[in-house]
């Protein structure tokens, strides 16, 4: 009974790992409608270990939940990135100030070597179709990580977590539009 509890625990992470990224990458673009079905048959997973991965990326503000209607991916706006941005701000400015302060030599070698990472990939921000790279992506998302690391407030660093999520569904969808760097 443990495998197959374990087996349908691996098959909901896979489909929630796997959905998490596709709405991330703006592949599922922001409001449009998740039919069930078809995305069970893309991503060969069934029905149930799906809706569990939606309900988690619901809770998580990734997708929308429509009573009677099914799920969407949660929308954009301007006034969403702007009011996140200001949240962002100022988690992830408590976050850091809290890392400072409290911050050993173990953080500082952190910080310093993604910090390095980032800057060999300075060149590599881009990808061939114009959008961000995910190796540059994942460097800069390990650099924002170390900075806060020293913090010893789990709440903060949840919510600074959450923030950097949803603020990343927006420069993936404007990073391919934005003809530049897409900075932090």
């Amino acid at each position: 009974m443990a495998t197959m509890h374990a087996a349908a625990t691996s098959v909901t992470q896979s489909a929630y790992t796997r959905l998490r990224e596709l709405i991330l990458t703006g592949e599922i673009p922001p409001g449009e409608k998740i039919l069930l079905k078809v995305l069970s048959t893309q991503l060969q997973v069934n029905l149930s270990a799906l809706r569990e991965a939606l309900s988690r990326l619901s809770a998580e503000g990734l997708v929308v939940a429509e009573p009677q209607r099914g799920f969407r991916a949660a929308p954009f706006s301007l006034e969403d990135l702007r009011h996140l941005s200001e949240a962002r701000i100022e988690i992830e400015t408590s976050c850091l100030r809290q890392a400072i302060e409290k911050g050993d030599l173990g953080w500082e070698g952190r910080v310093a070597d993604a910090a390095h990472q980032l800057a060999r990939l300075s060149g590599k921000i881009r990808n061939e179709t114009g959008g961000i790279s995910c190796e540059w992506a994942f460097a800069h998302d390990r650099l924002h990580f170390a900075l806060c690391s020293g913090c010893d407030n789990t709440w903060m660093l949840r919510i600074r977590e959450m923030l950097y999520t949803q603020s990343e569904r927006y420069r993936s969808l404007a990073g391919p539009l934005a003809g530049g760097d897409t900075g932090h």
